[in-house]
């Protein structure tokens, strides 16, 4: 008798809090709630004026939405929860603002306004209406001056956000930020009548002139006590979604173990610790995962949400960060540099893409004894295999355009090597090369044809690796069809063709001679030696060694 399948339970899904819910709404809801209330108390009771960039769909909002709710409702909404034994404050006025609303500003004036609407209806909530003459900083000195100190609180969600919206308009960037500045500029100096300020976005531009007075704003992005309280710890994700490791584990027939494990090869990997030590998963990934019911299939979940595919490619391009050679490489930055401005350029490029989870702390080296004062050097890269997907789909988008060309080309080549045509391969690689425009990815070396196939049969699904080793040396390249693994051995030619002629005998010998590509497990191997003629831009060559 077949043993019957486990089903995932509706009343299991609905306890996913997938979406932007809010504290007091995933409380209502009994849905699940990774509780770091604890951290949260150590935040407010340690850093009384907080600053903490993360990328988005982290967890942010709901942080600020907890925040509101602690202060408003106390201990008593928190019952089960950690923060229940920990918070002994009365009370007070909360005021939550969520830049997102207003990031369409296209001028200083009219971000003014838009953030004097934004502002209005939350002082009116405790204080008496105030002429304003839609100046913001005004009315909230003037709702704020009269309180004792202390008693109000200030949550400022995506601070960022009319800013990014304009990274590339300099001009209304520094309108809005100058405006941004006169509003920070009076929070500064009621801070005396402030419990608790807390800033929260994206990108970090705290070290730019937007909060240069602002001294006592503590930036929390990379420090070890907060470095797991948005994202998912594995602890997390064993002890709150027990229910759904062990079934998702049923259905692949792994353990739970083994799942954990790919669920971090896929969605962790991300570290927001100086030290590199402290590694979280993205929340919106494991949440989607666990709903979609289909244990087989990693989708690219957080990349969907944090940003399509077009606009990194765009952001890429206008640093001149779509070489080849940039794809997948690891990146160092001082930690003390780990802050976007709003010049944008391609050696602070890394910078913003950390802030925007697409790369992330693989490793941190810490500074010689004597000079702490300099901060640690960061390693970065791709934190994890969606975003590295993501990545291959970005390169591939930027030298294939053409979608349905990309299909085309890849399944050609894909009969060619199952043909095992001489001909046809070499149609096959002239046909990616060619595609390309070569004017902005010229192929000047024989690297830059190792880079350019890699990124090409990575996005092709084949599995490719560089430089594979082997006792009698290094493969260039190697990928595997559903019958064949494939060994390719490039030669670059500078000269005419009696020179492409001898190098594709030099390649075909070294091939066979080196017994790359052994062993084969359970596919044919087919070895292959292409010369590329940088004269004619092209393959010139083609021959199959035989193993």
């Amino acid at each position: 008798m077949m043993k019957a399948e486990p089903v995932l339970d509706s009343d299991m899904v609905r306890l996913l809090p997938v979406g932007n819910p809010t504290f007091t709404d995933i409380r209502a809801n009994g849905q699940i709630y990774v509780d770091k209330t604890n951290l949260i108390v150590a935040l407010i009771k340690s850093y009384p004026f907080a600053f903490l960039v993360r990328p988005r769909r982290f967890g942010k909002t709901l942080l600020v939405s907890t925040i509101q709710t602690l202060f408003l409702k106390g201990r008593d909404a928190f019952r089960g929860l950690k923060a229940s034994d920990l918070w002994d404050e009365p009370p007070k006025a909360v005021i939550r603002l969520d830049f997102s609303v207003i990031a369409n500003a296209r001028s200083g004036e009219e971000f003014r306004t838009l953030l004097d609407r934004l502002l209005e209806p939350e002082l009116d909530k405790y204080f008496p209406p105030y002429a304003h003459e839609n100046n913001p900083a005004l009315r909230l000195n003037a709702a704020l001056s009269p309180l004792p100190g202390k008693s109000v609180v200030v949550l400022i969600d995506e601070y960022d956000a009319p800013l990014s919206a304009n990274i590339g308009r300099a001009e209304i960037f520094e309108a809005i930020k100058e405006e941004m500045c006169v509003f920070f500029e009076a929070l500064k100096s009621l801070s005396g009548k402030i419990r608790f300020l807390f800033v929260t976005g994206i990108m970090n531009f705290r070290q730019t002139s937007l909060f240069s007075s602002f001294t006592k704003l503590k930036d929390l992005s990379l420090l070890p006590e907060f470095a797991s309280l948005l994202g998912f710890t594995e602890e997390d994700v064993r002890t709150c979604f027990a229910p759904f490791l062990k079934y998702y584990a049923e259905r692949k027939g792994i353990s739970e173990a083994k799942l954990l494990s790919e669920l971090r090869e896929n969605y962790g990997g991300f570290c927001f610790d100086i030290n590199g030590l402290q590694h979280v998963c993205s929340p919106w990934s494991i949440l989607n995962y666990f709903q979609d019911d289909n244990p087989d299939f990693y989708g690219n979940y957080w990349v969907r949400s944090a940003g399509s595919i077009s606009f990194l490619m765009n952001f890429l391009r206008n640093v001149n960060l779509l070489r080849p050679e940039d794809f997948d490489r690891e990146y160092e930055v001082n930690s003390q540099k780990l802050d976007a401005t709003e010049h944008i350029t391609a050696a602070r490029s890394a910078i913003v893409l950390a802030n925007a989870g697409f790369l992330t702390i693989r490793r941190s080296e810490p500074p010689l004894p004597g000079m702490e004062g300099i901060g640690c050097d960061l390693k970065l890269g791709y934190p994890n295999i969606e975003v590295r997907r993501s990545m291959i789909a970005v390169y591939n988008a930027a030298y294939w355009p053409d979608t349905h060309e990309r299909v085309d080309l890849v399944r050609y080549l894909q009969k060619a090597f199952e043909e095992s045509s001489e001909d046809k391969v070499l149609t096959g690689l002239n046909s990616v090369v060619q595609h390309l425009d070569y004017q902005a990815f010229p192929i000047r070396e024989e690297k830059n044809i190792h880079e350019l196939l890699n990124i090409f049969f990575l996005g092709a699904g084949m599995a490719p690796m560089t430089e594979v080793h082997t006792p009698l040396g290094r493969s260039d390249l190697q990928i595997r069809t559903r019958t064949k693994t494939i060994v390719f051995e490039f030669k670059f030619c500078r000269g005419e063709d009696a020179v492409a002629r001898g190098l594709l005998e030099d390649a075909k010998r070294q091939l066979a001679e080196r017994n790359y590509g052994e062993p084969a497990p359970e596919t044919d191997l087919l070895r292959i030696a292409a010369v590329f003629s940088e004269k004619k831009r092209r393959f010139v060559e083609v021959g199959f060694a035989v193993p």
